[in-house]
């Protein structure tokens, strides 16, 4: 039953409306005001659902009593009836916290109670179980895409183990997209063959959670991986609109989304990272060309880009790095978020096997930093 606090200056109109909401079961009036002044106290003694305000009360304005129930009473919902309809009256009267506006002229008592009912029940459904998921922020997706401004980075490695790891953290489903239509590595590096990829849903009518599940395959670590082609396809084979539908999808069933995402910036990779929840750009010290890309690629995307969602991951850090961390901070104007130490020898064998390297030595210096990132891609949203 929802509980309503009614306020109008009119003694005639407070006793028909209360007239009107006697029989009902769905709605009960707990107060009836004669101004704002006593709407507002009655909102916060009487703890109602809903407030129905008429607009021109006294004492306190009509629009100041709705902005002073929504900060005092945050669980009673105001409804304004206006006496003039607009969209500069709407404009104020949401301002001011008013959930729902009504015409006065042509809004039956009977009409504004279904009101208040439906309001109060719409209001009611975030209480319920099943919709916690979609309302508590610690159970929404996380986007992250991995990507660099070339290649030979070593993202496609970062990106194969850091999602392993995510994986193996047991926080929440986790899937790896691989993005590349040509010379895509995330299959090799995990040893995942799928028979379908991404490209072969482009004939799809439509791309559904089935339709995403029958191209995915699970990785011994518990990861789901997809990849984006096993041949050779256009790098633009996979469109914009048709990405935006895979991920709509994945959406709905997987905590962590992880994409190897391709240093070509056309309107697909672009579309992905403006969507990410975090971009985690990998640039390694190995020469002065991979920063000087990687600067052209932040100028490139600094308009496109949400900055506080970029991450930069400086890779194969050591003591005889070609360029110092500092020097690399400063060229990009950015601080590192991650360093991942230079494990060459070990990277290389564990992509050969086939093997995470996070698995494969789990005590390494690279597979430390890459658990760490995990943890705080956690910390964050898991």
């Amino acid at each position: 039953m929802v509980r309503i606090v009614y306020a109008d200056g009119n003694r005639r109109e407070r006793e028909a409306f209360r007239q009107a909401a006697l029989g009902r079961a769905d709605v009960m009036i707990v107060g009836v005001a004669r101004d704002g002044q006593e709407a507002v106290q009655m909102a916060v003694q009487y703890r109602p659902e809903v407030a129905i305000l008429t607009e021109g009360l006294t004492v306190i304005d009509s629009y100041e009593a709705a902005n002073l129930i929504s900060g005092a009473a945050p669980g009673c919902r105001p409804i304004m009836l206006v006496d003039v309809d607009g969209a500069e009256v709407l404009r104020h009267a949401m301002r001011m916290g008013v959930r729902v506006c009504l015409p006065r002229a042509s809004t039956s008592h009977s009409a504004l109670l279904d009101a208040a009912a439906k309001l109060a029940e719409l209001e009611l459904m975030r209480e319920r179980p099943e919709f916690a998921p979609a309302l508590d922020p610690a159970r929404f997706p996380k986007i992250v895409a991995v990507t660099g401004a070339k290649g030979g980075v070593g993202k496609t490695s970062l990106a194969a183990n850091l999602a392993v790891a995510l994986a193996k953290a047991e926080r929440g489903p986790t899937c790896l997209v691989d993005l590349y239509t040509q010379f895509g590595d995330i299959g090799t590096v995990l040893n995942v063959r799928p028979t379908q990829t991404l490209v072969d849903l482009n004939g799809a009518r439509e791309i559904d959670l089935d339709a995403v599940e029958a191209v995915t395959v699970q990785h011994a670590s518990g990861l789901h991986v997809i990849l984006g082609s096993t041949n050779t396809h256009a790098v633009d084979a996979l469109p914009a609109s048709r990405i935006e539908q895979v991920f709509a999808a994945l959406r709905q069933r997987y905590k962590f989304l992880l994409t190897d995402t391709p240093n070509l910036l056309y309107s697909g990779t672009v579309r992905v990272l403006e969507s990410a929840n975090l971009v985690l750009l990998v640039c390694n010290l190995m020469d002065l060309t991979t920063v000087t890309d990687t600067r052209r690629w932040l100028d490139a995307m600094r308009s496109t880009l949400q900055w506080d969602r970029l991450r930069l991951v400086l890779n194969r850090v050591s003591k005889t790095s070609s360029l110092p961390v500092a020097k690399v901070e400063e060229s990009l104007g950015m601080k590192a978020w991650a360093t991942v130490p230079d494990d060459s020898k070990l990277v290389s064998h564990c992509a050969n096997k086939g093997v995470p390297f996070v698995t494969e030595s789990p005590r390494s210096s690279a597979s430390r930093a890459v658990t760490e990132m995990a943890e705080l891609l956690l910390e964050d949203g898991g």
